[in-house]
């Protein structure tokens, strides 16, 4: 499903063997250039030939790019594994320069200047393509200038995004050549669904206050003093305002106390237009910001004909149990290349709390969640999903014959089918790294006479802290499988383990002979022990 290059080569194919990693991890963020960390050993024939900052790494998903990028930094480990930290194409904006400038005119103009002076000063494989610009100014007329010789990246931020908004996204051409997009809002839409009781897994709603505001100075473009010894002065809102350079909110004032904010407006030269921007920012930052970060099986792992989450998507959301309905943005992706079921999806926005709709007359947000913040793991599979384990669960009858058919049998109802649906995964992956969480929570929500099936089964193979331990509770010994070790316990205490193909013991005893390469301690029949080169 994943497959990595390093410019054209590739260096690791999840179908492959010969190539490997240890870790794959692609975050995505908007607006943001987002991350790739990836580790390998020493034995992997790319491991000296990765270069910081010059390799190019792509990471493809069905062969399809979820993320481009260079490496920034590479670690070490205490047995030699390589961990390399790679940062997304957005930081090429990073390598070039905006010298000083004056400009005038409208946004779109502004960016397409940025992307070519970045254009002309570096390598062909940081260049972007410019695509769509729909961010627009009300008068669609701005005035931006900058005297200091900063990023390409810094006065993309400070002078578009920090004033105007909107997002930044990559899009692909021809030959997936990187066009960069300056979007007022995602055009996007998934065509997949998250719901409650189908394919949402975990919810947690945030709410912040850290950016709140109730008083705020709002000042304009700067009025070059006449005396040559004092500073530029920027226009305020003293003429349009009573003699006050400041607006408030006294509801706001009231709930929140005085919180005093200055906002500046480059391009704005007229007092009233500046009121009335200065009002439109206080309107916003009196609210609260609410981040909803949601964890849902993306049902594109089981079926390829349903589209996958992508970051700067719209997704359509319902989850009654939360009062939620809405469609939100997805503003932040997790990809975990060895383990799917790991992927992350963060989506976020701004809406008013009950005390901001009084004092906005906004009674239209119909998606606040008013009593859960927090919300265990609580889901049922459906039928799409069955159907797709029903199709594993032949193509294992096919090609597995150690899977038992008493696993197999508790497909029955829907409550069994949602227990076993990560152990299907396994099987068929052969890992038998089964997905206990979701059998737990399952179980936990189920009748007793479930809850016993899995009492059996928990004294055989027990999952404690996301490690495997074989045994049942009774015994003495246990055998505990870890990411990176597999270890022996006698009554608690770990008495031998292996680790990196090596045996660790704390005493051995050997009934007959050890053999050491080609050397070998043998008893004699006198009761010595000689030490020899074995012949075959």
């Amino acid at each position: 499903m994943y497959k990595i290059f390093v410019d054209d080569t590739l260096i690791y194919d999840s179908a492959l063997e010969d190539y490997t990693i240890t870790k794959g991890l692609v975050t995505k963020e908007v607006n943001k250039a987002g991350s790739f960390v990836f580790t390998i050993y020493q034995n992997h024939p790319y491991y000296e030939r990765i270069q910081r900052l010059k390799s190019i790494i792509t990471v493809l998903k069905n062969n399809r790019i979820v993320f481009r990028g260079r490496v920034l930094n590479d670690k070490v480990g205490f047995f030699k594994d390589k961990t390399f930290t790679c940062e997304g194409e957005l930081a090429f904006l990073l390598d070039s320069i905006q010298r000083p400038y004056s400009f005038t005119g409208k946004p779109d103009d502004l960016f397409i200047q940025y992307i070519n002076h970045h254009n002309d000063q570096v390598d062909d494989e940081k260049k972007f393509n410019i695509g769509e610009i729909t961010v627009k100014d009300p008068n669609n007329y701005i005035t931006r200038s900058n005297s200091k010789y900063e990023s390409t990246s810094a006065n993309i931020n400070d002078r578009l995004l920090k004033l105007l908004n909107g997002y930044l996204h990559i899009t692909r051409g021809e030959n997936n050549v990187p066009i960069l997009n300056y979007y007022e809002d995602s055009p996007f839409i998934s065509g997949q669904n998250i719901e409650f009781g189908e394919n949402l897994l975990d919810f947690v709603k945030t709410n912040s206050a850290e950016k709140i505001g109730t008083v705020i100075i709002p000042l304009g473009a700067k009025i070059e003093s006449e005396d040559e010894t004092e500073e530029d002065k920027r226009l305020d809102i003293t003429s349009v305002n009573d003699g006050l350079d400041y607006i408030y909110d006294p509801v706001a004032v009231k709930k929140y106390g005085w919180i005093w904010k200055t906002i500046e407006f480059d391009d704005v030269t007229d007092a009233n237009n500046l009121l009335r921007k200065g009002q439109e920012y206080l309107n916003e930052v009196i609210k609260q910001n609410t981040t909803i970060e949601l964890k849902a099986i993306d049902l594109s792992l089981l079926d390829r004909s349903i589209d996958s989450f992508e970051l700067f998507e719209y997704i359509n959301i319902v989850s009654e149990p939360h009062n939620l309905k809405d469609r939100l943005l997805l503003k932040k992706q997790t990809l975990d290349l060895l383990k799917p079921d790991n992927d992350k999806i963060t989506l976020g926005y701004t809406y008013s709390t009950f005390t901001d709709k009084s004092l906005l007359n906004n009674t239209q947000n119909e998606t606040l969640v008013k009593r859960v913040d927090t919300i265990e793991s609580n889901y049922v599979i459906n039928t799409v999903v069955a159907s797709e384990l029903q199709e594993l669960q032949s193509l294992i009858n096919q090609t597995s014959e150690s899977i038992s058919s008493e696993v197999l049998s508790k497909f029955v109802t829907n409550e069994k089918l949602m227990s076993e649906i990560s152990t299907v995964f396994t099987q068929l992956n052969e890992s038998f790294e089964f997905l206990f969480k979701t059998l737990e929570t399952t179980v936990n929500d189920n009748e007793s006479d479930t809850q016993n099936r899995f009492n059996e089964i928990s004294k055989y193979i027990r999952f404690v802290d996301g490690n495997i331990l074989l045994g049942t509770s009774e015994n003495e010994i246990v055998l505990k499988i870890e990411n990176d070790t597999i270890a022996f316990y006698e009554n608690e205490i770990q008495v031998a383990y292996f680790k990196n193909r090596k045996l660790y013991i704390t005493d051995g005893e050997f009934i007959n002979s050890i053999k050491i390469g080609k050397f070998a301690f043998t008893p004699r029949a006198n009761g010595n022990l000689s030490f020899s080169k074995v012949v075959k």
